[in-house]
């Protein structure tokens, strides 16, 4: 959920899916359960990273971002 600080807040909820395509089949292991709360300044430009995830193939013990 996204809410900023006016009065009344004002709030959205969007869901975000990661699609992660392995050529062995293979699922990839994320570090983390959950990523989150993320926070993204209002002025920040578009296109800006706001969050990294991390998973890695157990298959070939590499690191995939």
């Amino acid at each position: 959920m996204a809410q900023d600080k006016g009065y009344p807040p004002l709030q959205r909820t969007v869901e975000v899916q990661i699609d992660v395509v392995d050529r062995a089949n293979n699922p990839p292991v994320w570090d983390q359960s959950v990523y989150g709360p993320i926070y993204v300044k209002e002025n920040m430009p578009v296109g800006g990273k706001v969050a990294s995830i991390k998973a890695r193939l157990d298959s070939i013990n590499s690191n995939i971002v």
